[in-house]
């Protein structure tokens, strides 16, 4: 059934937790592309005995099994696998350089202030955390799937805010829009932190 929903967040880190959470999410982002990685050497060994010009025709178009929002494994290996289905086709029929593999995974490294995952995107400004899961359809359902978002929330989980710290990360849905009642169909809190989360 469609669901199109969305979220959104700004949070402010004291500034001791800005290296801690840029190393959990390049930490994440790492074991993201391994899975990637993996899974572009499953591709190429399917089709690597084909003639070079018959390469790309035998990539499928899509994943070829039904994967549940409750299985994680499941559902990170299905992104893994799309991933990486793209990017043998676009190697046009060659085995896929490491190079090729980070224009649509880059390597994270100290100085990474962005990160994104399936529909969830980060951005580390100073400071300031961006949380942005754009709307569609299941879109914070496929947020959850990633090695990204757990990552997040664990390490915020474990901050010791301070005064002027914290936030929120809001969000809403076809079904909470439609809300016609008194004060219903407005934005909803989905996460706070710290103190100016409350």
């Amino acid at each position: 059934m469609s669901f199109n929903e969305w979220e959104s967040g700004i949070i402010t880190l004291p500034t001791g937790a800005v290296p801690g959470l840029r190393q959990a999410l390049n930490a994440a982002v790492k074991d993201h592309r391994a899975l990637v990685v993996a899974e572009v050497d499953a591709v190429w060994n399917a089709v690597k005995a084909r003639p070079i010009d018959k390469r790309v025709a035998e990539i499928p178009d899509s994943v070829a099994f039904l994967v549940s929002y409750d299985d994680v494994h499941e559902h990170r290996r299905a992104d893994a696998m799309s991933l990486a289905q793209d990017i043998v086709r676009s190697s046009g029929g060659r085995k896929p350089t490491t190079a090729a593999i980070s224009k649509v995974i880059p390597v994270p490294n100290t100085r990474t202030r962005e990160w994104k995952e399936s529909e969830l995107g980060l951005k580390l400004d100073g400071r300031t955390l961006t949380w942005n899961v754009p709307e569609r359809n299941h879109a914070c359902d496929l947020a959850t799937t990633t090695h990204l978002q757990p990552a997040a929330l664990r390490y915020l989980n474990t901050v010791t805010w301070t005064r002027g710290t914290g936030g929120v990360i809001v969000g809403n849905d076809e079904e909470n829009r439609e809300d016609t009642s008194h004060g219903g169909g407005g934005n909803y809190v989905v996460r706070r932190f710290g103190p100016a989360g409350r």
